[in-house]
C-alpha cells in the first residue's frame, strides 16, 4: 500500500513539475490586441498601436487596425523562454517586456508610443496558427 502511496505522490508531481514549464517560443507566435494600458502621457497624441502580430520567423508587426500593413510597425524580437522576457527590436530601438500565460506585459519606458503609457499589455485573440 505505501509502495502505490509513493507511485501516486511520484506521479504527481511529475505532472505539475511538466505543466508549470517555462514558455516555448511557440506559445508566443499568433494575433494579441492591446487591453490594457495606464496612461503616463496625456500630451502624446500618437495613435495606440492596437495590434500585435508574432511571427514564427522571430518578427513582429504592429499596427493601428486589425490587418492593416499599411500604417504598421515592423521589427524582430527574441524570446527567452526560461525567463519568459522578450525584447523587441525596431528602428534602432530595443524594448522589453514579459510574457505570461497568454500576455505580454510592457512597462515605462517600454512601450512603442514613446512613453505614452506607464503600462500595458497585449492579449492573445487566439491560439491558432498564422498563415
Amino acid at each position: 500500500m505505501k509502495r502505490v502511496l509513493n507511485l501516486i505522490v511520484l506521479i504527481l508531481t511529475y505532472t505539475i513539475t511538466n505543466s508549470c514549464k517555462n514558455e516555448t517560443h511557440e506559445n508566443i507566435i499568433g494575433y494579441y490586441e492591446l487591453d490594457k494600458t495606464v496612461l503616463k502621457n496625456k500630451e502624446n497624441v500618437l495613435p495606440d498601436f492596437r495590434f500585435l502580430k508574432i511571427n514564427e520567423n522571430k518578427t513582429f508587426e504592429l499596427s493601428i487596425k486589425k490587418f492593416d500593413s499599411t500604417n504598421s510597425l515592423k521589427g524582430n524580437y527574441d524570446f527567452i523562454s526560461e525567463k519568459r522576457k522578450i525584447i523587441f527590436f525596431y528602428n534602432e530601438k530595443k524594448l522589453f517586456g514579459e510574457f505570461k500565460g497568454n500576455i505580454f506585459y510592457l512597462n515605462y519606458p517600454n512601450d512603442f508610443h514613446n512613453g505614452k503609457y506607464k503600462s500595458l499589455l497585449y492579449v492573445k485573440t487566439n491560439n491558432q496558427k498564422l498563415q
